[in-house]
């Protein structure tokens, strides 16, 4: 009854806070408005994160670690389209989340965002011939424009409310940057 009540407080205070962050920024989140918001008490709230900034670490981990899960089927190295819907399909399941941390101005998601697209370029065979190769530049320059593309049409998604399918946005990204499987 304990872990259930437990997980029960976690939750709500999660979509509270998510809520409170889509409609303002960090700092003007009181941990008042958000127990409020999830009709807990502050004690609660304090019985699971150090403060909000804690909270919004311990939510944005949660969420990352969720996608490294995805990357951990050995399709990854088969079908990149099929990893890439099933991360879309993810952040389209996790809107409300998605659209708070890109939102905030305190917070750098764009190089969470990058961090994990080149965690997932780690695990791709000869990924740096194919990209140098598609570009036929440097590395380093084949690199970034490789990377800012992805993440530009994923953050414009993104910002459009993830209307589009995963699926769609799966074949804009593999057809501009030209390494589909």
């Amino acid at each position: 009854m304990v872990n259930k009540r437990h997980t029960n407080s976690k939750a709500a205070i999660n979509k509270a806070f998510i809520s409170l962050m889509n409609e303002k920024e960090l700092e003007a989140i009181t941990i008042f408005e958000l127990t409020r918001k999830a009709h807990l008490n502050r004690g609660t709230f304090y019985l699971h994160y150090k403060d909000k900034n804690d909270l919004l670490e311990q939510i944005k981990a949660d969420f990352f670690n969720h996608l490294f899960m995805i990357l951990d089927d050995e399709i990854i190295y088969t079908d990149t389209a099929h990893i890439l819907e099933k991360t879309l399909e993810a952040f389209k399941a996790n809107y409300p989340l998605v659209a708070a941390l890109s939102q905030s101005t305190n917070l750098d998601f764009r190089k969470t965002l990058a961090d994990f697209i080149y965690s997932v370029l780690l695990s791709i065979d000869n990924y740096q011939f194919l990209i140098q190769e598609s570009y036929d530049i440097p590395l380093d320059y084949a690199l970034e424009v490789y990377m800012t593309t992805i993440i530009s049409i994923i953050s414009h998604w993104i910002s459009k409310g993830c209307l589009e399918d995963p699926e769609q946005i799966s074949r804009y990204i593999l057809k501009i940057i030209s390494v589909a499987n």
